[in-house]
Formats: C-alpha cells, sequence, structure tokens
C-alpha cells in the first residue's frame, strides 16, 4: 500500500501575523486527525538560535510530534547575513537536500507503521491508496521584521524560488495573512508572488487582531484570491506573549483549546 504524507510549507506575508502560532496550531490539528506519531514539524532555517527556536515551541504545544531545525545561526537576522557573519555559505542545494531527506525518513517511518497496522487489521489509516497517512509542515524562515515569502534564504535565493528549485519538493503553500492596517496589500501581494511561482494555495490563515478587527481584511483577501483557496480566520487575537514562562504557556495552551483546536482540525479535513 503506498503511503502518501501531505506536505504543507508555511509562509507569511508580513511580520508578527503569528506564522509559529498558527503552524503548531495546523499540527495540532493534523495530530488529532492522524495522531501526533504521524505528524512532523520541520524548520529548515532558524536563526536567533538558541535564545529562539521555533522547533521548541511547536513541540512544546504539540506533544507527540516529530519536530526537527536543519540549519541554525546565532544572530537574529536574515539568513543570507547571518550566514556571511558566521562565514558559512550554506547552498540551495544543501539545504533542499536535508529537507527531502528529512521527507524521505518520516514516510519511511509511516509506511512501516501503516504496513505493520494492516497486517495487524488496526490500520486507522484510511482504505484507499489515495488516502494520506500523514502530514508533515515545513516552516519558512520569517520574523524580526521580516515576511517570509520574498524574504532571503542562506543563499540570498528568496525562499519562495528556493522551494521550488526541484520537483520533488514541490509543495502546497499555506499563507499567514495580516489583519493589521495595511494587511490587504501585504497579504495579496504575498499571494499573488505564490501563484506567480506556480504554488498551489489552499489556506490562508489570519489570526483576528483586537485592535484591528474592523478593516475586516479577510472579507476583501477572500473576494481576490482563487475559489480553491480557503481563508480561514480564528476568531481571536493572537495571545500577548508575556515574560513569566508558566503563564505565558498557560496562554497560549488555553488560546489553543478555546479558539483553535477545533478551527484548524477542520483545516486538515480540508487539505485532505
Amino acid at each position: 500500500m503506498p503511503v502518501a504524507i501531505r506536505a504543507l510549507l508555511m509562509f507569511g506575508a508580513n511580520t508578527d501575523v503569528g506564522k509559529t502560532l498558527l503552524s503548531a496550531a495546523l499540527c495540532r490539528g493534523a495530530a488529532a486527525h492522524f495522531g501526533s506519531d504521524k505528524v512532523a514539524y520541520l524548520k529548515p532555517i532558524q536563526t536567533g538560535y538558541p535564545t529562539d527556536s521555533d522547533s521548541r515551541f511547536v513541540a512544546k504545544f504539540c506533544p507527540g510530534i516529530y519536530t526537527s531545525t536543519l540549519f541554525t545561526f546565532q544572530d537574529a537576522i536574515s539568513p543570507h547575513l547571518a550566514a556571511i557573519r558566521e562565514n558559512r555559505p550554506i547552498s540551495d542545494e544543501s539545504v533542499l537536500a536535508a529537507v527531502e531527506t528529512e521527507l524521505a525518513n518520516f514516510s519511511e517511518k509511516i509506511s512501516t507503521e501503516v504496513k505493520s497496522a494492516i497486517k495487524n487489521k488496526e490500520s486507522k489509516f484510511g482504505q484507499t491508496p489515495h488516502d494520506n497517512n500523514g502530514f508533515i509542515l515545513i516552516e519558512t524562515a520569517g520574523g524580526n521584521k521580516r515576511q517570509s515569502v520574498n524574504s532571503p534564504a542562506i543563499s540570498s535565493t528568496l525562499q519562495s524560488t528556493l522551494y521550488k528549485k526541484y520537483p520533488t519538493t514541490n509543495f502546497p503553500a499555506t499563507l499567514v495573512g495580516d489583519t493589521r492596517l495595511g494587511g490587504i496589500s501585504t497579504t495579496l501581494c504575498s499571494y499573488e508572488s505564490l501563484i506567480s511561482r506556480g504554488y498551489t494555495v489552499p489556506l490562508i490563515l489570519m489570526a483576528a487582531n483586537s485592535a484591528d478587527n474592523a478593516h475586516a481584511n479577510h472579507e476583501i483577501i477572500s473576494r481576490n484570491v482563487n475559489p480553491t483557496t480557503r481563508v480561514v480566520v480564528v476568531p481571536a487575537a493572537l495571545p500577548v506573549r508575556v515574560a513569566d514562562p508558566v503563564i505565558d504557556a498557560q496562554n497560549v495552551e488555553l488560546y489553543f483549546k478555546n479558539f483553535c483546536d477545533a478551527v484548524f482540525f477542520d483545516c486538515i479535513k480540508f487539505l485532505k
């Protein structure tokens, strides 16, 4: 039985739009659908490490899923500048080869488990060869006053170009949109940039902004994207992060449970 893994790239239309938090929310939805051991989160490029670690954040709020960070840089700046500062040039081919290795290893793991379950007549993974049996989310680098669609990777190649270089990494993309003033333009420009490069974009995710929610950006955005793209709005502003790690974790977990888990479970069903 062939094993189909749904792989998805996560881009952000602007800084501070909640790309990593909504990546975690999507992984939680996938874990609820497939089981946490059938879900993986991959961060190919991380700057600001180890102080900043998106994989660490996702692992904290998505227990049991597989998480991995491939290339890290200490300074919290754009990857191409961090590579120059640390004198660590890394080619596009090396990044994509590392991603492909992770995908192959994860697919092999799921394949082994599916075959074992079928042999034991305990399969819960779907009954046809075309069903998806697992989920892997690949979050692009961003943040620090940078959107991720047209920001450079380590080699200075734009990330949206990097992940289209080889057919084997021809993933669909999800875009985290911006609900703030000016967010219609930044979101639609990012969306059209992805479409022009040949990406399919099944989802645009947006977290409501309490101060600017009256702008209702999602209404304009949804009328100006392809009919196959669904615009999903989380009905609450992103949680305010606080210095106390215990209180911060409690706030984030409540945000997921109260506003995200049901929404993103439905997103995963839509993606299937």
